[in-house]
């Protein structure tokens, strides 16, 4: 069976899922008029792939004659080769296309003697440059120059006088030319700062290649099951989309191995495919990563320019410190971002958590999270005190953000705790991965009870303006309501983080909570959470209707407890919701059954979701 899915290699033909809107209005722009498009996206978006079946397409549908040349920028060592390399592309052009009119001209062929006798580099070899496609553009020939890899445009052109050349040949109608140009960044981040001279961005019309939208979405998953008899269950489609977000290259990458593993097993697992690809998947980020990290943004002015990743960063985690709107729209333009459900996002939910492991060397970064450090162990030594214990069951934390009307967040934190569990195995709760602000909420509402004696029994009103700014400072925008920190309120979260960790760090208001899992049931339960998320799970299918197996009790959430059973040597996931556990244990926290196996009767299942429904028995 023929995997039409392809990994890293251009793709062509029907493995081009995905790119339909972009192929129909390129070719449509290019087709109509000599017009010009920059095509930007993320590495391995497509972008290359695009542009050469467009260039095929206009060949293909244009009544009038055209040549189409195709130019790697990265291949090229100077600007005169680029030249070179166009006009040699030219000559292959008019041989492939048998334009004998052309090729037997006594003109075209003085032409092209003259430019192969001249220095790339003198300005007598760019007037003949000129001087041949002026010279095609009038015996009724279109040409459609594309230059890939634009990045390198920033190291390989002169300030001046390339870009304006490129310039005039793209603007000049006596030419004829159109200009497909295709880079990561945008043109304007390219071009050298030229005040004296009119910009070249200004002639080229920018489209961003953005992954995959809703139908392309729709599409991908018709095509697996009309022709691999594929089709993906709900937990299936939420996995992949966590990995994978809108990325075509790491689309193709699962869905390779969805196809290969269900041709020769009858299943595949979406997990088990991130694992077997996850070398590959981290090198894919180095290198955005690298590029993130090369890339400049302007700050402020023309000169003052900050790392793409700090300002993507700043966006999505925080600190959002020095964030402008146009930052928010650029990184959007890119491709780095984008909005999903009222947040931002980039790439993927998998590339966003990614995010918060790599380190920054910014000020500012440092002191917030040294004090959101502070604050949470200042908070899980006063829940532990308070109630007495050694290790913070998740209904403890549901208490508390009942209390500081945080509920709605639960959701969320708990989809959050679920991934990182899956990917690192480590010991996460409520506290660990919700927001600064959550933090300073339940400052405020245990102030008085909890917290003011280390600050010197003060009322909460002098401390809340300096812990709500230095929160707002570490929390990422909402999406459509973007605040920004003006410098004045840079210094003052600066001055405030410090004197409040010194604070806390003068006093035993924190602690090491290292030793929190030391007792003999909590060292169970954390064994138990581990192997959950350890184990290779089966999708469910109808057998398992009616019966009666023991279910771990692994990990309690929001909704209930989570948990796995065996059944004929395969694994399967289960919840049983909160009610369901009241009703049958009435006054016994919900904590107290994890670790434990529980008996239960499965009564519904339902292949489509990847889900089963189950009592107690």
């Amino acid at each position: 069976m023929k995997n039409i899915f392809v990994v890293g290699s251009e793709v062509r033909g029907e493995s081009q899922i995905g790119y339909e809107r972009y192929l129909e209005k390129f070719t449509e722009i290019l087709l109509d008029t000599i017009n010009n498009i920059s095509i930007t996206g993320l590495k391995r978006f497509g972008k290359t792939s695009i542009a050469k079946e467009v260039l095929e397409r206009v060949k293909e549908k244009s009544q009038e004659k055209v040549f189409t040349i195709f130019v790697d920028l990265a291949k090229q060592k100077s600007f005169s080769d680029l030249l070179v390399s166009i006009i040699n592309k030219l000559q292959d052009e008019v041989i492939e296309m048998d334009a004998m009119d052309l090729f037997e001209s006594s003109i075209y062929n003085m032409y092209m003697e003259k430019i192969s006798s001249l220095p790339s580099e003198s300005m007598t070899y760019r007037d003949t440059f000129d001087s041949i496609f002026k010279w095609i553009s009038k015996q009724g020939y279109r040409t459609i120059l594309t230059i890939d890899e634009f990045d390198a445009a920033s190291d390989l052109f002169r300030e001046t006088a390339d870009f304006e050349f490129i310039r005039d040949l793209s603007s000049n109608r006596d030419i004829g030319m159109s200009l497909m140009l295709v880079s990561r960044r945008q043109l304007y981040m390219i071009e050298k700062k030229n005040f004296n001279n009119s910009t070249f961005h200004g002639v080229v019309q920018t489209y961003p290649i953005d992954g995959f939208d809703d139908k392309d979405f729709e599409i991908f998953y018709h095509i697996l099951k009309d022709k691999y008899g594929i089709e993906l269950n709900k937990n299936s489609k939420v996995r992949l989309h966590y990995y994978c977000g809108r990325s075509p290259y790491l689309i193709s990458m699962f869905a390779f191995d969805i196809v290969d593993e269900y041709s020769k097993k009858g299943s595949f697992n979406i997990d088990h495919i991130y694992r077997r690809r996850e070398i590959d998947i981290e090198n894919y980020y180095k290198s955005i990563f690298a590029c993130l990290n090369n890339d400049k943004i302007s700050v402020d002015g023309a000169y003052e320019e900050a790392c793409t990743i700090e300002k993507l960063i700043g966006v999505i985690i925080g600190p959002k410190i020095g964030i402008v709107e146009a930052d928010i729209n650029l990184l959007q333009n890119m491709g780095y971002l984008f909005s999903e459900n009222d947040k931002y996002m980039s790439i993927s939910g998998h590339f966003t958590n990614a995010l918060r492991r790599v380190p920054l060397s910014v000020d500012t970064w440092n002191t917030i999270l040294g004090l959101e450090k502070k604050i949470k162990s200042m908070i899980r030594k006063q829940v532990m005190l308070h109630y007495h214990i050694e290790y913070i069951d998740y209904d403890i934390w549901n208490e508390i953000f009942d209390n500081i009307g945080a509920t709605g967040t639960l959701d969320t934190y708990d989809k959050f705790i679920n991934d990182t569990m899956q990917e690192y195995k480590c010991e996460v709760d409520l506290l660990d991965v919700c927001s600064l602000d959550i933090a300073v909420s339940i400052l405020q509402y245990y102030w008085e009870k909890w917290f003011s004696k280390y600050f010197q029994n003060d009322d909460w009103s002098k401390w809340e303006y300096k812990f709500r700014l230095c929160a707002n400072a570490r929390n990422p925008m909402a999406h459509g309501h973007e605040e920004f920190l003006s410098s004045e309120s840079k210094a003052s979260v600066n001055e405030y983080s410090e004197s409040i960790l010194k604070i806390l760090s003068s006093t035993n208001a924190c602690m090491d909570i290292n030793t929190e899992l030391k007792m003999q049931k909590n060292i169970q339960k954390s064994r138990v959470r581990r192997e959950y998320y350890s184990l290779d799970y089966a999708s469910v299918d109808s057998s398992l209707i009616s019966k009666k197996v023991k279910m771990m009790a692994a990990e309690l959430n929001n909704k209930g407890i989570r948990g796995y059973f065996s059944v004929g040597g395969n694994n399967y996931r289960c919840s049983i919701g909160k009610n369901k556990w009241m009703a049958k244990y009435p006054g016994i926290p919900l904590s107290e059954h994890l670790g434990e196996n529980i008996d239960i009767l499965i009564t519904q299942v339902n292949t489509n979701q990847d889900t089963l429904t189950a009592e107690l028995v």
